[in-house]
């Protein structure tokens, strides 16, 4: 996994359904907060399919938008010893899911 590519998770806390993304897209939108982002859903699963159908399985894209705030401190690390070390940053933001529809010929989720 070598390949510095941003990859994302969420996982719908009532029926464990999971979707896997990697950003394909970002716009900068607002200075003073992170970017809008578009990602392609790489893979979807289910861990424990007696709680419901699976919501997320069926998701292609998820796109960040709407955002406010989030942006990384200006400080940074100053030192080795900081290496490793997280800071947590409020923000906020819609996320999007789009899912395949029967009428959606040109979307192709490989």
């Amino acid at each position: 996994m070598g390949d510095n590519l941003i990859r994302v998770t969420w996982q719908d806390s009532h029926d464990t359904s999971t979707v896997w993304a990697q950003a394909i897209g970002m716009k900068m939108v607002k200075q003073d907060a992170i970017p809008w982002v578009l990602l392609d859903v790489k893979h979807t699963g289910v861990q424990a399919r007696e709680f419901g159908v699976g919501k997320l399985t069926e998701t292609t894209f998820i796109q960040r938008v709407n955002t406010e705030k989030g942006l990384p401190p200006s400080e940074g690390c100053t030192s080795p010893a900081q290496l490793g070390n997280k800071a947590f940053v409020q923000y906020t933001a819609d996320y999007i899911f789009f899912k395949k529809t029967s009428g959606d010929a040109n979307v192709d989720n490989e």
